[in-house]
């Protein structure tokens, strides 16, 4: 039999496995987990605004390319931030993050990222990135674990300079 299943980006599932051989003799159950997180691949990047963003997790996360240049990252998922003003902005997991993390962030497209920084251990185990901001860009957000690891976290997004991002508006205003 093919068993068919409809998967919920963001659920969680339980899977079991029952199989038999021929004479339908030793049955052997299985059970397993599957997450299907919606932002487990650039494509399907999760927006986040300047504030606490989260709780967010990566655990069940597949390690997307491509390969991570610093912490060993592995099991990451995407956010996206599109910069409206002129300064400089910080991503980090510094705050309620259970795990050993790492943050790399990019600018360009995803079928054609480029790097700007990558980031392990920058406030304990916990990890964090600044970019200069220019306006209109997106910039992509990937959240990992140190040799893979997974747990909770919240993403920070932050920022400093000439102006300050507004989440109420979509002008800069004077510091």
């Amino acid at each position: 039999q093919n068993p068919t299943f409809t998967y919920t980006a963001g659920g969680f599932y339980d899977v079991t496995l029952t199989a038999s051989n021929a004479c339908g003799a030793d049955t052997e159950t299985k059970v397993g987990f599957i997450s299907v997180l919606g932002n487990d691949e650039c494509a399907g990047a999760i927006p986040v605004v300047v504030g606490l963003n989260g709780p967010f997790t990566n655990s069940g996360s597949t390690t997307s390319l491509p390969a991570w240049p610093c912490a060993a990252g592995g099991s990451d998922v995407w956010f996206s931030f599109t910069a409206t003003c002129p300064q400089t902005v910080t991503f980090d997991t510094c705050t309620g993050s259970s795990y050993d993390t790492c943050i790399e962030v990019f600018d360009g497209s995803c079928g054609a990222l480029n790097s700007l920084i990558c980031n392990d251990d920058s406030c304990g185990l916990q990890s964090s990135a600044t970019v200069t901001a220019v306006v209109g860009a997106t910039y992509y957000v990937r959240v990992g674990g140190y040799g893979g690891r997974q747990g909770n976290f919240s993403l920070n997004v932050t920022t400093s300079g000439a102006g300050t991002f507004s989440t109420i508006t979509t002008g800069c205003g004077a510091n």
